[in-house]
């Protein structure tokens, strides 16, 4: 909701580096693509895509308080006082001083979950390079105290732990494996949106086990290929990453297994009425998340997907629309596969205007991408949502681009 014009004033009575920050927090609360655009810039001001997660939390948690809190679009000239009172609150936070007041700073009661989440704000903005000014908290006489608000649809906890059973295994590829998962937890999943993820935590055995029990849960993310609702079935398509407990498991599991599934979260919110075209280009981990966009992509979407395999059989896995596919193999172009991606997607988009890009992959590659599109191109951050599923030499990476 935008704010009425008594309630705003000159952007400049934040220092540069605060209009930075601030419209950084706008973008994560702006849709796909602004979030994907405020993560990659919030690592030039030393916070990581994972410690974005708990600033994605506090502006939805805020608004769940309080519908009509007023934070503006990413260009926005203008800030709000509601906005100032947030960057004054963050940065109590982040000298350690209490955010827990009686009557509410930000115009309402603050519940645990709120307080807590400034904490962990504050807490990543004391290391970071981004020093908030000292100011007075500005009254708000138009912010209702509210409780907090509910879809009016059953609720499903993201974070619970669900119980699930293996029902069938099936080779894709050499290197991709399928795995259906049955629970009667799962009621009330639905395979909308496409792209959903969730956490696995396989129920080890024997010396497995006895690791697992000293190091704490070991999971791993993957993607929802596919969910039958009557049945409770989910389908996750999963990429063998060589070693590592939670892949041996994956390759080794049987009908019968059973495991913990934390989620779903995230999701692909579909393109608006703007755009003509839309490009989808990832790894072999983005498959699973690619074919089921394309599954429920609107028909009059033209569509192109480009994907990074390793060799020959990464080609083997069934993709819906498989014409609309570019494969590109690593063992044919070696140290230029990412040049070649780039320049694929450089390519798709520079004559192709009213384009919608999702990507996902190795992080570092999704940085380079964003960086090639959105600048170079002109291509609105909002219109480029790129997510990294995982990170060289980091074996449980999150993004909070990813929802």
């Amino acid at each position: 909701m935008e704010p009425n014009s008594q309630r705003l004033v000159r952007l400049k009575t934040c220092n540069r580096r605060e209009q930075q920050f601030l419209s950084l927090l706008r973008g994560l609360a702006a849709g796909p693509g602004w979030r994907s655009q405020s993560i990659y810039e919030f690592r030039q001001m030393d916070i990581s895509a994972e410690d974005c997660f708990p600033f994605v939390h506090l502006v939805e948690t805020i608004r769940k308080v309080t519908p009509n809190f007023s934070l503006l679009s990413p260009l926005a000239p203008l800030v709000s006082l509601d906005e100032l009172n947030l960057m004054t609150m963050l940065r109590r936070a982040s000298t350690k001083r209490s955010t827990a007041e009686p009557t509410g700073d930000l115009g309402f009661m603050m519940p645990d979950e709120l307080s807590k989440l400034f904490e962990l704000c504050g807490n990543i903005l004391r290391n970071s390079d981004i020093k908030l000014s000292v100011r007075p908290f500005l009254p708000q006489s138009q912010i209702e105290g509210s409780q907090m608000l509910t879809d009016s649809k059953q609720q499903i906890d993201s974070r619970a732990m669900r119980r699930a059973t293996v029902i069938s295994t099936e080779a894709l590829s050499p290197n991709i494996r399928r795995i259906k998962l049955s629970s009667n937890s799962f009621a009330g999943i639905s395979k909308n949106p496409p792209g959903q993820w969730i956490k696995l935590f396989p129920d080890f055995e024997g010396d497995q086990h006895a690791a697992a029990q000293a190091s704490g849960p070991v999971g791993r993310v993957y993607t929802i290929r596919d969910f039958e609702e009557p049945e409770n079935v989910m389908t996750i398509d999963a990429v063998m990453h060589g070693e590592g407990v939670v892949s041996n498991w994956l390759r080794d599991c049987r009908p019968g297994d059973i495991c913990s599934v934390a989620g779903p979260r995230g999701g692909f919110k579909q393109i608006g009425t703007e755009y003509e075209r839309m490009l989808l280009i990832g790894d072999e981990t983005a498959i699973p998340a690619i074919s089921a966009i394309l599954e429920e992509l609107p028909p009059r979407i033209d569509a192109r997907a480009i994907i990074e395999v390793a060799s020959a059989d990464g080609t083997q896995v069934r993709v819906p629309r498989p014409s609309d596919f570019r494969w590109l193999r690593s063992d044919v172009l070696g140290d230029d596969i990412e040049h070649a991606v780039i320049g694929e997607a450089t390519a798709w988009c520079s004559h192709r205007r009213n384009t919608y890009v999702w990507a996902a992959g190795e992080a570092g590659r999704m940085r380079a991408l964003r960086r090639a599109l959105v600048t170079p191109l002109s291509l609105s951050p909002a219109a480029v949502l790129t997510v990294g599923y995982w990170k060289r030499g980091d074996s449980d990476h999150r993004d909070a681009a990813a929802g």
